[in-house]
């Protein structure tokens, strides 16, 4: 038998899940001309822990790119993709990765980008 020495994950408290933030889905129509365009529609509004976590800067293209990344932990929900952003605080947030962090279903954290 081997030992793990991964520290359980420590389930959110009520109390943690203080902000607010927007779950958006992509969704591309056609005008009468045959152009796409591309809108967000309104997935849910649920209680998070929004979590920044580092910024960082790369040079591409001739300018300088800044992003931010962020953990963003909600109850559990199995309708969020990679395909999908958040909206908080003003902030259009790229979902990155999407993992079950207690591994029994209750809650879903969100790593996002935001490019600023």
């Amino acid at each position: 038998l081997a030992m793990t020495t991964r520290e359980p994950y420590r389930p959110q408290r009520v109390g943690n899940l203080r902000e607010r933030v927007a779950i958006q889905q992509r969704t591309v129509t056609q005008s009468h001309t045959g152009e796409e365009i591309e809108a967000w529609t309104l997935l849910a509004e649920v209680w998070a822990r929004v979590e920044p976590l580092k910024g960082e800067e790369k040079f591409a293209a001739s300018q300088i790119i800044a992003s931010q990344r962020f953990n963003i932990h909600i109850r559990q929900r199995d309708d969020v993709t990679v395909l999908d952003r958040v909206q908080w605080n003003g902030l259009d947030l790229n979902i990155a990765a999407i993992s079950n962090p207690d591994e029994r279903g209750r809650y879903t954290q969100l790593d996002c980008v935001a490019n600023v």
